[in-house]
Protein backbone atom coordinates (compact mmCIF):
# COMPACT_ATOMS: atom_id res chain seq x y z
CA UNK A 1 0.00 0.00 0.00
CA UNK A 2 2.89 2.35 0.78
CA UNK A 3 4.30 1.79 -2.71
CA UNK A 4 0.97 2.75 -4.24
CA UNK A 5 0.96 6.18 -2.59
CA UNK A 6 4.71 6.70 -2.21
CA UNK A 7 5.00 9.71 -4.53
CA UNK A 8 1.95 11.45 -2.99
CA UNK A 9 3.32 10.93 0.53
CA UNK A 10 6.73 12.33 -0.46
CA UNK A 11 5.16 15.30 -2.27
CA UNK A 12 2.91 15.97 0.74
CA UNK A 13 5.95 15.90 3.05
CA UNK A 14 7.84 18.32 0.79
CA UNK A 15 4.80 20.61 0.61
CA UNK A 16 4.44 20.57 4.41
CA UNK A 17 8.14 21.39 4.80
CA UNK A 18 7.89 24.27 2.31
CA UNK A 19 4.76 25.54 4.07
CA UNK A 20 6.48 25.49 7.47
CA UNK A 21 9.61 27.23 6.10
CA UNK A 22 7.49 29.93 4.40
CA UNK A 23 5.45 30.43 7.55
CA UNK A 24 8.53 30.87 9.77
CA UNK A 25 10.25 33.06 7.18
CA UNK A 26 7.22 35.35 6.96
CA UNK A 27 7.06 35.41 10.78
CA UNK A 28 10.75 36.39 10.85
CA UNK A 29 10.14 39.22 8.36
CA UNK A 30 7.16 40.44 10.39
CA UNK A 31 9.20 40.42 13.62
CA UNK A 32 11.99 42.38 11.93
CA UNK A 33 9.43 44.92 10.78
CA UNK A 34 8.03 45.19 14.34
CA UNK A 35 11.53 45.78 15.75
CA UNK A 36 12.38 48.30 13.02
CA UNK A 37 9.19 50.26 13.51
CA UNK A 38 7.08 51.27 16.46
CA UNK A 39 4.10 49.16 15.54
CA UNK A 40 2.47 47.49 18.49
CA UNK A 41 3.23 43.87 19.21
CA UNK A 42 -0.52 43.18 18.84
CA UNK A 43 -0.27 44.13 15.17
CA UNK A 44 2.13 41.24 14.65
CA UNK A 45 -0.72 38.85 15.45
CA UNK A 46 -3.04 40.62 13.03
CA UNK A 47 -0.54 40.53 10.17
CA UNK A 48 0.19 36.85 10.87
CA UNK A 49 -3.56 36.16 10.63
CA UNK A 50 -3.69 37.88 7.24
CA UNK A 51 -0.66 35.93 6.00
CA UNK A 52 -2.25 32.67 7.20
CA UNK A 53 -5.43 33.62 5.38
CA UNK A 54 -3.36 33.45 2.18
CA UNK A 55 -1.08 30.50 3.02
CA UNK A 56 -3.57 27.98 4.41
CA UNK A 57 -6.01 27.90 1.46
CA UNK A 58 -3.06 27.71 -0.93
CA UNK A 59 -1.64 24.81 1.08
CA UNK A 60 -4.99 23.00 1.01
CA UNK A 61 -5.31 23.40 -2.75
CA UNK A 62 -1.77 22.11 -3.33
CA UNK A 63 -2.37 19.07 -1.09
CA UNK A 64 -5.69 18.37 -2.84
CA UNK A 65 -4.00 18.47 -6.23
CA UNK A 66 -1.19 16.16 -5.03
CA UNK A 67 -3.72 13.54 -3.96
CA UNK A 68 -5.42 13.83 -7.35
CA UNK A 69 -8.82 14.84 -6.16
CA UNK A 70 -11.10 15.57 -9.06
CA UNK A 71 -9.72 18.84 -10.35
CA UNK A 72 -13.04 19.89 -11.83
CA UNK A 73 -14.68 19.55 -8.41
CA UNK A 74 -11.85 21.48 -6.73
CA UNK A 75 -12.07 24.24 -9.33
CA UNK A 76 -15.86 24.53 -8.94
CA UNK A 77 -15.48 24.72 -5.16
CA UNK A 78 -12.65 27.28 -5.29
CA UNK A 79 -14.35 29.42 -7.94
CA UNK A 80 -17.56 29.42 -5.88
CA UNK A 81 -15.72 30.57 -2.77
CA UNK A 82 -13.77 33.20 -4.70
CA UNK A 83 -16.99 34.48 -6.26
CA UNK A 84 -18.71 34.81 -2.88
CA UNK A 85 -15.67 36.51 -1.34
CA UNK A 86 -15.29 38.75 -4.40
CA UNK A 87 -18.91 39.91 -4.22
CA UNK A 88 -18.59 40.55 -0.49
CA UNK A 89 -15.35 42.49 -0.90
CA UNK A 90 -16.65 44.43 -3.88
CA UNK A 91 -19.62 45.47 -1.76
CA UNK A 92 -17.14 46.65 0.86
CA UNK A 93 -14.28 47.80 -1.37
CA UNK A 94 -13.11 50.36 1.14
CA UNK A 95 -12.52 47.62 3.71
CA UNK A 96 -10.24 45.73 1.33
CA UNK A 97 -8.37 48.88 0.31
CA UNK A 98 -7.82 49.87 3.96
CA UNK A 99 -6.49 46.41 4.87
CA UNK A 100 -4.18 46.50 1.85
CA UNK A 101 -3.04 50.00 2.81
CA UNK A 102 -2.37 48.73 6.36
CA UNK A 103 -0.10 46.01 5.00
CA UNK A 104 1.73 48.51 2.77
CA UNK A 105 2.20 50.88 5.71
CA UNK A 106 3.35 47.98 7.89
CA UNK A 107 6.00 46.65 5.51
CA UNK A 108 7.03 49.59 3.33
CA UNK A 109 6.79 52.95 5.04
CA UNK A 110 9.08 54.42 7.63
CA UNK A 111 6.31 56.11 9.61
CA UNK A 112 5.99 54.89 13.17
CA UNK A 113 3.71 55.39 16.11
CA UNK A 114 4.83 58.59 17.82
CA UNK A 115 6.02 60.32 14.62
CA UNK A 116 4.68 63.72 13.62
CA UNK A 117 3.27 63.68 10.12
CA UNK A 118 1.56 66.08 7.76
CA UNK A 119 -0.99 64.81 5.25
CA UNK A 120 -1.92 67.10 2.37
CA UNK A 121 -5.17 66.40 0.58
CA UNK A 122 -7.55 68.24 -1.67
CA UNK A 123 -8.49 71.33 0.28
CA UNK A 124 -7.16 70.39 3.69
CA UNK A 125 -3.98 69.66 5.54
CA UNK A 126 -3.69 67.50 8.64
CA UNK A 127 -0.73 67.63 10.97
CA UNK A 128 -0.19 65.69 14.18
CA UNK A 129 1.33 62.77 16.05
CA UNK A 130 0.49 59.18 15.10
CA UNK A 131 -1.18 57.52 18.08
CA UNK A 132 -2.05 54.17 16.53
CA UNK A 133 -2.31 52.34 13.20
CA UNK A 134 -4.95 49.59 12.92
CA UNK A 135 -6.31 47.47 10.06
CA UNK A 136 -8.59 50.24 8.90
CA UNK A 137 -7.59 53.54 10.48
CA UNK A 138 -4.72 55.71 11.57
CA UNK A 139 -5.30 57.75 14.73
CA UNK A 140 -3.60 61.15 14.80
CA UNK A 141 -3.49 63.67 17.67
CA UNK A 142 -3.46 67.25 16.43
CA UNK A 143 -1.84 70.23 18.13
CA UNK A 144 -5.26 71.12 19.57
CA UNK A 145 -5.36 67.69 21.35
CA UNK A 146 -8.02 66.38 18.97
CA UNK A 147 -7.83 62.75 17.94
CA UNK A 148 -8.49 62.40 14.23
CA UNK A 149 -9.32 59.03 12.69
CA UNK A 150 -8.25 58.75 9.07
CA UNK A 151 -8.63 55.66 6.83
CA UNK A 152 -5.33 54.01 5.87
CA UNK A 153 -6.22 54.20 2.18
CA UNK A 154 -6.46 58.01 2.43
CA UNK A 155 -2.95 58.14 3.90
CA UNK A 156 -1.55 56.22 0.93
CA UNK A 157 -3.54 58.14 -1.68
CA UNK A 158 -2.37 61.54 -0.52
CA UNK A 159 1.11 62.99 -0.14
CA UNK A 160 2.39 62.97 3.41
CA UNK A 161 5.53 64.13 5.17
CA UNK A 162 7.18 62.80 8.28
CA UNK A 163 7.98 65.99 10.18
CA UNK A 164 9.80 64.42 13.11
CA UNK A 165 10.61 60.86 13.99
CA UNK A 166 9.72 59.34 17.35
Amino acid sequence: MFELYKSQIIETGITCAIFIVLKYFSLYIIRLTIVRSAFKHQEQKEVVRLINLIFVPTFIVVIASIWALQQSEILVFISSIITVIGVALFAEWSILSNITAYLVLFFSHSMKIGDRIKIDSEGYSLEGEILDITYFFMYIRTDRSETITIPNAIVLKNPFSILSAH
